[in-house]
């Protein structure tokens, strides 16, 4: 940071410095197909069986008269 600042007071030109490309990159697609090639189990065989709804009242809306 320096010597930025030294070059920016002696009117030198400053260059952006170049940035390392990132090493962690992968193909999404590959990503994506390689998780579903190694999932053996399927949503509906894992789910518990959904509880009985309740025959609770539901409020309906009053009715509006014309006019």
């Amino acid at each position: 940071m320096q010597e930025l600042l030294e070059k920016k007071q002696k009117g030198l030109p400053i260059t952006a410095s170049k940035k390392a490309a990132p090493n962690n990159v992968f193909n999404l697609m590959d990503a994506l197909t390689a998780s579903i090639k190694g999932s053996t189990r399927t949503p509906a065989a894992d789910a518990k069986p959904a509880k009985a709804a309740s025959k609770a009242k539901v409020a309906k809306p009053a009715k509006r008269k014309a006019g």
